[in-house]
C-alpha cells in the first residue's frame, strides 16, 4: 500500500533564489525551511490550508528567518500551534524536537512518513528528510 500518495509537494518562491517547500493533502500542510513567512502566509490564505508542522534542515537565516513569525500567525489566525522539527545538533529557536540520522518522523496531518538523514557539509548539523513511500 502506498503511503503519502495523496500528498503533493509544491515550491513557494522566496528571496531571489530560494524555495520553501510545502506538502499538502489539500486541507492541511507542512513546510520545509520557511526563511520568509510572508509567501507562506499568502499561500496558506489563498489555498485555505492549515499549517500543522514546520521542518527545518539547518540554521541559516534564509531557512529559519520566518519560523517565529509563521508560528505566531498560525496561532493567531488558525488557532493552532505548528510543531517545529529541526536538526538536534544546531541551535535553532522555536525547534520543539531535535532530529538526528535514522529518526523516523510520522506527520499525521497531512499524512506523511519521513526518515531523517544527516547531511553535514553545508552546515555541520544539516539534516534532510526522505519520504517513506511504502510499507516494508
Amino acid at each position: 500500500m502506498q503511503k503519502n500518495s495523496s500528498v503533493r509537494v509544491l515550491p513557494i518562491s522566496a528571496y531571489d533564489d530560494n524555495y520553501i517547500w510545502l506538502a499538502t493533502d489539500g486541507r492541511a500542510c507542512f513546510v520545509v525551511d520557511p526563511g520568509d513567512a510572508q509567501p507562506v502566509i499568502a499561500y496558506l490564505k489563498e489555498q485555505r490550508l492549515l499549517l500543522k508542522t514546520i521542518l527545518i534542515t539547518h540554521h541559516h537565516a534564509d531557512h529559519v528567518g520566518g519560523v517565529a513569525e509563521l508560528v505566531s500567525w498560525v496561532q493567531e489566525h488558525q488557532q493552532l500551534t505548528p510543531i517545529v522539527y529541526g536538526p538536534a545538533h544546531e541551535e535553532i529557536d522555536c525547534v520543539a524536537a531535535g532530529l538526528i540520522e535514522g529518526d523516523s518522523l510520522h506527520i499525521q496531518d497531512p499524512p506523511c512518513d519521513l526518515m531523517v538523514l544527516d547531511v553535514p557539509g553545508h552546515t555541520a548539523g544539516h539534516v534532510a528528510f526522505h519520504v517513506q513511500t511504502s510499507d516494508a
